[in-house]
């Protein structure tokens, strides 16, 4: 259910709107967001607290022009 038609659009949405926010605060290197979805948990997806723990944004800053 919700807005989003799976778990792939709920990730990349966030990795979005985190990249976004990082943009707003003037952050002045290139920001690539890739939503990875299910498919790389750090915790297990049978408990609440594994689920929660797995709800992240991963920030990985590269000197500007280094990226590409």
């Amino acid at each position: 259910g919700g807005m989003y038609r799976s778990n792939w659009d709920l990730s990349q949405a966030r990795a979005d709107a985190a990249a976004k926010y990082l943009q707003g605060q003037g952050v002045a290197n290139e920001i690539e967001s890739i939503g990875r979805g299910h498919t790389e948990p750090v915790a297990s997806a049978k408990t609440a607290d594994g689920r929660n723990k797995n709800r992240r944004v991963e920030v990985i800053l590269y000197p500007p022009g280094t990226l590409r």
